[in-house]
């Protein structure tokens, strides 16, 4: 258990900035001391229902004040958050929460009554009633007595992946144990830059050619990583305009390989399978068989991401594996259907994109 506040955790800013806001949303400001002070109650009230180090605990929230109280109180305890997307059907939840070993859900849906029908474990609530099921935040956050608590900076996340293709997979928190070099990791800090970061799916260059134009060169950055090797490539601002539809350079300690089915280095400028070697490549899902050749070899991880690196060593995605159509013995992307501008047009001056259906394929590739 820290005996100390990490720093840049809330517990540090609630000693060095107390009255400094926090969070801000819709009217309700928290302070760093308010905030600290919340998540110590709700700590103890979920360390006397038996939440202890090593457990972990499904968190399905639409964003709001109340969860940046439970995730810090959580990371007190050393309690690992299972993320729980709130679209997600009660089959999906619970197929989550079996498989990652959660000991409950912590929600804050309007209606409950689908989730204490799962019997979920522990089933923590915002806003109902005093006889509805389950633990009450309210109820928590007025836990007397309780200790100060301090929490790694670094949240404890377990999150699932691949959700699309098959039933999702638990990726593991990280361990600082397991990390191979951890200067790789720790080289810069960056707590200080304020920026417009990119993200987790592709965004227009017109888009970006606004920002620049809209915000100043100097402020746009773009980043491009995976649950399973975690960050891979970024884009500082100075290359946003001059190298358009790039996913950047690697990161210090990353390397990226082009590579074919065999696992043969692409040359520049030539499309295949995007494959990483990063300081923390996963090595098996939450609770499955370490990951095979046809995944990692030699320390590369298959992204499942197709690309190019161009002459400068820059990456550019082009679309994803299994998306990949292959006619007459030719590779055809769907994104470079998508990315041509000089289709047909119709009458009123709309793109005309024919799409061919092909319900039956088989393998990575469909077979047209």
């Amino acid at each position: 258990m820290m005996t100390h506040p990490d720093h840049g955790s809330p517990e540090y800013w609630a000693l060095h900035r107390p009255d400094h806001p926090a969070v801000i949303s819709n009217g309700t400001v928290l302070t760093y001391r308010r905030w600290n002070d919340a998540a110590d109650r709700v700590a103890e009230g979920l360390a006397r229902h038996g939440l202890a180090a090593d457990d972990r605990l499904g968190m399905r929230f639409r964003l709001a004040p109340e969860w940046f109280i439970l995730q810090r109180a959580l990371q007190k305890l050393g309690v690992a958050q299972v993320a729980v997307n709130w679209r997600l059907t009660p089959a999906e939840v619970g197929h989550i929460l079996r498989d990652s070993g959660a000991k409950g859900l912590a929600c804050n849906d309007s209606d409950i009554s689908g989730w204490a029908g799962m019997e979920p474990g522990v089933l923590i609530t915002v806003g109902q009633s005093a006889d509805a099921a389950g633990i009450r935040l309210e109820g928590l956050l007025e836990t007397a007595d309780a200790p100060a608590r301090f929490g790694a900076a670094r949240p404890s996340l377990v999150l699932y992946t691949a959700g699309t293709t098959g039933k999702p997979r638990g990726v593991p928190p990280v361990d600082p144990a397991e990390v191979a070099d951890p200067a790789r990791l720790l080289r810069y800090d960056l707590s200080s830059i304020e920026q417009i970061v990119l993200g987790a799916a592709p965004v227009a260059q017109s888009l970006k050619q606004w920002v620049v134009e809209r915000f100043g060169e100097d402020v746009l950055w773009e980043s491009y990583g995976a649950s399973e090797p975690g960050m891979i490539s970024f884009t500082p601002p100075e290359f946003q305009l001059s190298k358009p539809g790039t996913s950047g350079r690697p990161y210090d300690g990353v390397e990226i390989a082009i590579v074919d089915e065999d696992w043969n280095r692409l040359p520049a400028g030539q499309i295949g399978e995007i494959a990483v070697s990063t300081p923390i490549v996963l090595r098996n899902y939450l609770g499955g068989p370490p990951l095979g050749r046809d995944v990692i070899k030699d320390g590369f991880y298959r992204t499942g991401d197709v690309g190019y690196l161009d002459s400068d060593g820059f990456v550019f995605l082009t679309d994803r594996i299994k998306d990949m159509i292959v006619a007459g013995g030719v590779n055809i992307y769907p994104a470079e259907i998508e990315n041509v501008e000089d289709l047909p047009r119709n009458p009123v001056g709309k793109v005309q994109k024919n799409i061919l259906r092909q319900p039956f394929w088989q393998g990575r590739h469909r077979n047209v």
